[in-house]
């Protein structure tokens, strides 16, 4: 996901050259919002809560070090860049002590610019990674902490009763499954792994369709345990992923509710009360310790969040010949001799997962499942390397397909403004240079860039729009051959005459005559 930034600058034209500046490049960010003075930037701040600001440093009724002051003291989750002009960088090193992540001296290049912006992305894309790591760990200990109470395992009270605490007011549901190698559908033992792993990311695929604040952990190989929010629609939600379970995975669930939960306490206990109801042996012998024996494992968040990360990242820093790399290494995962089968297939299950991940949230298009379904029983049932390698290799195929719609379409803009600048200005200055500064992108990379969307060089086609004009010119006008070099942007005639023969395999001469016989 993109970062978010607010510009802050007095002077309205370099608010909107570094606004399409920053749009028009690959830098990770997207500029959310404006201020022209630094009292209007910090009340933008707390409304906006952007990620990063680029503040000039002198501006009228507060300061850039006035916005880097409240950034540090009010906001310490929103970076600092710094504009600053040769006489005020000594002034500019007392914003060092507000923790400023960089700054840029103007006037700034283009390269150097995106260098700063790219490098500000890179480091709150990883605080925001490392954060997200520290907020699942916990996660997964308060989650270790609940199954121990629901399974009467050794637990501290104490470090248990802030957790149950946030679950006060939720109801309590379960979903067993019955079985993972039903005889319909031919799995094996040795699948047990994959098909535990699907069933979590089909069950988090549906709640997060369907709800919020929903909390799931599994509590025996084949059992789940639900914490909901009161809502009329939860026993029909469940219904569906069960539902879900038997049609992509062919396996039977059947869900049941346990009670809301009131008090401390009262988990463990509607917990016990519908186990006992099933005539089962209600727990593990008391004393036992840590996981049950054969645990479902969860979804394998932290696998795929890494894919996702590092795929999001390359994406929004421009850097796709590295997102091709590490492509190709996640594919290299999956064929990697040296690793054990089944691992190879959570692997592909996992990189998948995360390329779908991507393909939606940050490409912006619909894809289809891309494990779950008739595929994932077609995953589980693989056998060899070459196999797994195509499996995977059509998730790559969709992922590429979706990348590259995603470029055109991010990149139609700027080829779009460039033809229209031609248009404006085919009878002067029209260089490839010329067009690139004004779509704000650099020469190569916009010359590409054109090729790739017309099929043509810029330069070509600028010599195409010029002859044109020079045809309607010849065959509707008087004018002398030079005017006519002179009026589409030729200043030498000579060098006219030889491109529109290059063009039209006739001179300009010829070619008047040919319309005046007609």
């Amino acid at each position: 996901m993109r970062g978010t930034m607010l510009i802050v600058d007095d002077e309205l034209i370099i608010r909107k050259g570094l606004a399409k500046l920053i749009d028009s490049n690959v830098t990770g960010w997207v500029v959310i919002g404006e201020a022209d003075n630094g009292q209007e930037a910090i009340r933008k701040m707390t409304d906006l809560q952007p990620q990063l600001v680029l503040t000039d440093i002198r501006m009228p009724l507060a300061d850039g070090l006035e916005v880097a002051k409240h950034a540090a003291q009010r906001m310490p989750e929103t970076a600092v860049v710094i504009l600053t002009g040769h006489r005020d960088f000594e002034y500019a090193q007392a914003a060092l002590r507000y923790g400023v992540r960089d700054f840029l001296l103007k006037p700034c290049s283009e390269e150097e610019l995106c260098r700063v912006l790219r490098k500000a992305y890179e480091a709150v894309r990883e605080k925001d990674l490392s954060r997200e790591k520290e907020t699942r760990r916990n996660r997964q200990q308060e989650e270790q902490l609940l199954r121990s109470m629901l399974l009467r395992l050794p637990c501290e009270e104490e470090a248990l009763r802030p957790v149950e605490g946030r679950l006060i007011g939720r109801e309590l549901w379960l979903l067993r499954i019955a079985t993972y190698v039903p005889e319909s559908r031919g799995y094996r033992k040795q699948d047990m792994k994959l098909l535990q792993f699907a069933v979590g990311n089909i069950i988090e695929e549906m709640l997060n369709n369907r709800t919020k604040g929903h909390r799931w952990f599994p509590l025996e190989f084949n059992e789940i345990a639900f914490f909901l929010e009161k809502r009329e629609t939860n026993a029909s939600m469940l219904e569906e992923t069960a539902a879900k379970l038997d049609e992509l995975l062919g396996l039977d669930a059947v869900t049941s509710f346990c009670g809301v939960i009131e008090r401390f306490g009262d988990a463990e206990r509607l917990y016990g009360t519908k186990v006992s109801g099933r005539g089962e042996a209600a727990r593990p012998a008391a004393g036992s310790a840590g996981k049950p024996s054969g645990a479902l494992e969860s979804f394998d968040e932290e696998r795929v969040r890494t894919y996702a990360g590092e795929l999001t990242s390359l994406l929004f820093l421009g850097r796709h010949a590295e997102l091709q790399s590490y492509l190709a290494r996640l594919a290299g995962n999956v064929a990697d001799a040296g690793t054990e089968e089944e691992e190879r297939k959570m692997n592909a299950l996992s990189a998948a997962i995360a390329l779908n991940e991507v393909i939606r949230k940050e490409l912006g298009h619909k894809a289809a499942d891309i494990g779950l379904g008739d595929r994932i029983g077609k995953l589980s049932r693989l056998q060899g390397r070459e196999a797994l390698s195509e499996w995977f290799g059509e998730r790559l195929a969709s992922f590429e397909q979706a990348f590259q719609s995603w470029l055109g379409e991010r990149n139609s803009g700027s080829v779009e403004q460039a033809i229209r600048y031609v248009e404006e200005h085919y009878m002067k200055d029209c260089s490839l240079g010329a067009a690139a500064a004004h779509v704000h992108l650099s020469t190569n990379y916009f010359g590409n860039l054109f090729k790739r969307a017309t099929g043509e060089s810029f330069n070509a086609y600028v010599a195409g729009y010029r002859l044109k004009k020079a045809k309607l010119l010849l065959a509707n006008t008087d004018m002398k051959i030079a005017e006519i070099a002179e009026a589409i942007g030729y200043m030498d005639s000579n060098y006219f005459a030889t491109a529109f023969r290059q063009g039209e395999g006739m001179t300009p001469t010829e070619f008047r005559k040919s319309k005046n016989r007609h």
